[in-house]
């Protein structure tokens, strides 16, 4: 569709409508056009110019066509509606229609007549997020009779399937492979005699809250193992395992199996304390290293296995937003509320609504989680566009402005990089942020800086 348009989409069975809703009295001309915005699918529409009942002009275009609405003109008075009315032809199955409409009061002339456009008013009404006082779309299928239906909820209970083979709490027989309709014999329910071994307790219920209780159980040690090692990874990139959601033979072993049992005691000990867990780790000497190897290092560990270097990262999705946002002071930290769907908004972006359909996101250009499937670690592409949002996306640009702007103006250089990259610049980098400033601007200056790879990589 073009930039900046108004489209309407009918239904199969109902047509869009579009309505002018008169602020004055007198003679008012109506001009206008429609085209269809898609010529690879659907069959046209029909169109109705009305003045409130009385039907004045009407017409179609087919699929992919376009026509102009002829002149018309009709006396109206305050509050009275103008409608253009959009409804499917034919075997419709879809047709978007790009409206352009225009009601004009008054002589020929600058200055002279009051002129009411739909997209323009329409688009106005939008950018300052307030319904617009004169234009209206709305569908024109039937309305549900009676009372607004009564809000409902979905619930959950045990005892299985009513009137099934399976009501009420019981032991079930054996799927034979798997196969519902081969079953074995009735078989107690327990938990895997590999996992609990010989003492297991007996259920009651449905077995959901011993299940529970043995999973967080401090005598069971591999969930505090896998919690552990998930922080762990959090802040290094990589595991004590490797993989992070497969301890048993196919997974890889820890590197360090005597830490990660040690990490998982002291988890347990703390209250299952993720903050106390963050704490630990980030106070070690092993969090705080460089990620700049020695030579006998890089040689001796060349992939890093065994921890003897930080491993050089790039700052996830909603770390490079909330950066961006925290540069530009323009971060709200306020805790709680609903989630946003829109990237402008200031908000972390950990209330940033995920939409698991949507796949054309910030988050997903870099590297969010798939919210479809079970991660055990996000993946980290580096394609052009990434730098192409950092470089030319609306939102990218807003933040590079307020960065200028909130930037002192004595010694502005040392304290962006301070801000920024956490160090003073060199005299060679002052060097060129001097000269680039004197061939272009500061905002210009700023986005240079934001877009560097020391901004988005932690060493």
């Amino acid at each position: 569709m073009p930039s900046r348009s108004i489209a309407v989409h009918p239904s199969q069975k109902a047509g869009v409508s579009v309505a002018w809703k008169s602020p004055v009295s007198g003679r008012v001309k109506i001009t206008g056009r429609l085209a269809d915005a898609d010529g690879n699918c659907g069959n046209g529409i029909e169109w109705a110019l009305h003045h409130e009942t009385n039907k004045i002009a009407s017409g179609a275009i087919d699929n992919g066509g376009s026509a102009a609405i002829p002149e018309q003109h009709a006396d109206v008075q305050a509050g009275e509606f103008v409608r253009l009315v959009i409804s499917p032809k034919g075997d419709y199955s879809c047709d978007t229609t790009i409206l352009d409409l225009q009601i004009t009061r008054g002589a020929e002339g600058p200055g002279a007549a009051e002129t009411w456009h739909l997209t323009r008013d329409f688009l106005a009404a939008f950018e300052h997020d307030e319904p617009s006082a004169i234009w209206s779309a709305y569908d024109l299928g039937p309305k549900p009779p009676g009372p607004p239906p009564v809000p409902v909820a979905h619930g959950l209970q045990e005892g299985g399937v009513p009137t099934s083979a399976y009501e009420g709490i019981a032991d079930a027989r054996i799927q034979l492979r798997g196969r519902y309709d081969k079953l074995g014999d009735v078989t107690p329910r327990r938990f895997p005699k590999l996992l609990a071994g010989d003492e297991i307790p007996k259920l009651t219920g449905s077995g959901r809250l011993e299940l529970a209780g043995w999973i967080a159980s401090p005598e069971n040690p591999q969930t505090a193992r896998v919690m552990v090692n998930r922080i762990w990874q959090h802040h290094f990139g990589e595991g004590i395992v490797r993989t992070p959601n497969n301890y048993g033979k196919l997974g890889s072993p820890p590197t360090h199996p005597e830490l990660l049992d040690y990490l998982a005691l002291q988890f347990v000990k703390s209250g299952w304390s993720i903050k106390a867990m963050h704490r630990a780790i980030m106070l070690s000497a092993t969090w705080q290293q460089s990620s700049i190897p020695t030579a006998d290092v890089l040689k001796a560990d060349p992939d890093n296995l065994l921890f003897a270097r930080m491993n050089r990262r790039r700052l996830e999705s909603e770390a490079i937003r909330d950066s961006l946002l925290a540069a530009a002071n323009r971060l709200d930290r306020t805790l709680g509320g609903p989630a946003a769907r829109a990237l402008e908004t200031p908000r972390r972006t950990l209330y940033i609504m995920t939409v698991r359909s949507e796949r054309a996101t910030f988050q997903c250009l870099f590297d969010a989680a798939d919210a479809t499937t079970i991660a055990e670690k996000r993946n980290v592409s580096t394609v052009a566009p990434q730098a192409l949002f950092m470089m030319n996306n609306p939102f990218a640009l807003e933040q590079a402005d307020a960065l200028a702007k909130r930037a002192p103006e004595k010694d502005r250089i040392q304290w962006l990089y301070k801000t920024l990259y956490g160090r003073e610049p060199l005299p060679r980098e002052i060097q060129l942020g001097e000269a680039a400033v004197e061939n272009s601007s500061w905002p210009d200056y700023c986005h240079v800086l934001l877009c560097a790879n020391e901004f988005v990589y932690i060493d």
